[in-house]
Order: structure tokens, then sequence, then C-alpha cells
């Protein structure tokens, strides 16, 4: 029973190196290729999500954590795979999205502000027209006139 015991013990480690050398090499394998895989991957994922946002910027519940609920991925994860691949924030291309709508609805309509604002997902007027202003150094009376067709 002894000599049994140790005969399954010696199997037993030399499956496991066996197994760990196998997982060397995979490791090993995938790491050549992995960051190429990995960066085309989250490329798309990164583009998946730009077409999200621009399909639902007029949301105002639209953030970062309704987007990474979307996507099935934790908001701080999303977060950051986002931020690594395209340098920005999904909140700065979510707010980057609404203003240039809200720019365009300015030249191309009469809405006033407050319709604008509500139309791009932004219930406060005042947050839109300071970003407005941050942009193009413009109020949005402004930039209305300046660019009305």
């Amino acid at each position: 029973a002894a000599r049994e015991r140790r005969c399954k013990a010696l199997k037993s480690v030399r499956e496991a190196k066996f197994t760990m050398d196998m997982l060397l090499t995979t490791i090993d394998l995938y790491s050549a290729g992995a960051a190429r895989a990995e960066d085309s991957y989250y490329c798309e994922l990164c583009q998946q999500v730009r077409a999200y946002i621009d399909r639902h910027y007029a949301d105002p519940d639209l953030s970062l954590g309704a987007v990474a609920a979307a996507f099935s991925y934790s908001p701080d994860h999303l977060g950051r795979l986002f931020a690594k691949t395209t340098g920005d924030t999904v909140l700065t291309c979510i707010t980057d999205r609404r203003v240039s709508e809200a720019l365009k609805l300015l030249e191309d309509t009469l809405f006033n502000v407050r319709a604008v604002a509500e139309a791009v997902g932004y219930a406060n007027a005042g947050h839109l027209t300071q970003l407005i202003k941050k942009r193009t150094g413009m109020t949005p009376q402004e930039y209305r006139s300046a660019h009305a067709q």
C-alpha cells in the first residue's frame, strides 16, 4: 500500500511537471501574439463603445456605468481599457458627442438652449452653455449667430 501511494505520488509529480511545462510553453506562445490580438480586440471594443455612445448620447442617463453595463464590463475596467486604448475617457467621449450635436442643433435649428440641452441628454442648460463656451469660446447665442445658415 505504501509503495502504491509512492507510485501514485510520483505519477502526480510527473503529471504536474508535464502540466507546468505545457503551461509555460503555452504562456510563451500566447505572449508572442497576445499583445497584437489584445490590441485588436480592445480597438474593436472601443469602436463599439463609440458607436454605442453615438446611438445613445441623447439619453440623460448615459454614463460610464451605463455603457459598461451594456458591454458587460465593470465601469472601472471598461474605463481603464478605453482610456488606455483611445487616450480619452468614456465621459469625455460622451461629452464631446453631446456638445458636437448641440452645436449642430444651434446651427441648424431655432431651438432655445434649454431645448438643445434636453435633445442631447443634458437636463441643465447652464452646464451645456459652459461646455460650449469652453469648446468654442462663445456662448450658445454667439455661436448660433456666427454659424447660422
